[in-house]
């Protein structure tokens, strides 16, 4: 999950997690927890990984200088570790965008980038969110990682009706 953490929809997110005994990671935004510490505690106390997802998530960030980008990257992992009390050392780019900055900046700071390879679009609200569960459904192979947002409405609907397709499918959910 991407963008969090939200005072709405990550609680009804983390309860979907919990009533099926998932596992997921989510990518915060610093300025995010830094208001909603209770959030990632609560993320970490269930089992959950989580990662940097930058300070402000500026659609700027891909060409941001590399001590402007350092510094969100920088800033985050401290929040987050100072709220959790645990090494963060997951890290997934704004807008998935890496380039030679983005790269020095994580090796610099011993962080492993996780991507994806299913993108699921959720963040379109026009759309159904059964419909885009069916469409990430039909994409899957078993060994996926899909794109979701937990600060969207209707997250909660839409995980729940991929993790059925996923058990219908014959798949589990597994973290890295």
């Amino acid at each position: 999950f991407d963008d969090g953490v939200d005072e709405i929809q990550t609680p009804k997110v983390l309860d979907v997690l919990k009533k099926y005994d998932v596992k997921a990671i989510f990518f915060i935004i610093g300025e995010k927890a830094e208001k909603h510490p209770h959030l990632v505690q609560r993320i970490v106390a269930e089992g959950h990984k989580i990662g940097i997802h930058s300070y402000t998530h500026k659609p700027i960030f891909p060409i941001l200088a590399y001590d402007n980008m350092h510094k969100e990257v920088w800033d985050t992992k401290e929040i987050l570790e100072k709220i959790t009390g645990e090494t963060v050392d997951l890290f997934r780019p704004p807008f998935g965008v890496t380039n030679p900055n983005v790269g020095k900046v994580v090796e610099e700071l011993n962080l492993k980038t996780i991507g994806w390879n299913i993108r699921s679009l959720d963040t379109n609200m026009s759309q159904d969110r059964l419909q885009v569960a069916e469409r990430v459904s039909q994409k899957l192979t078993g060994r996926d990682i899909i794109l979701l947002h937990d600060d969207r409405q209707g997250s909660e609907i839409l995980l729940e009706a991929l993790l059925k397709n996923i058990e219908k499918l014959g798949h589990k959910v597994t973290l890295l």
